[in-house]
């Protein structure tokens, strides 16, 4: 059985310090979102997506946390 395999559109971020944290189906829509965290700022945000493809973006509430040393290690 072979997987399917995919570039995502866009196929980068511009600022390397953003790391996805997290996947799940946050706006029910069937299809994995994205979770990231940016290490230097401590921005949240996540990707909804079709597949491979960025259907919207937008920063999580709060948007941000204020201790560093401080991850998102999954989700639920």
């Amino acid at each position: 059985m072979q997987a399917d395999s995919r570039w995502f559109s866009p196929q980068r971020v511009a600022d390397a310090q953003w790391r996805v944290m997290a996947t799940g189906d946050w706006n029910a829509d069937g299809h994995p979102d994205l979770v990231w965290q940016h290490r230097g700022t401590g921005e949240l945000a996540i990707w909804y997506l079709q597949g491979a493809v960025l259907l919207d973006s937008l920063y999580l509430q709060p948007m941000s946390v204020t201790d560093l040393t401080w991850r998102i290690v999954g989700s639920g």
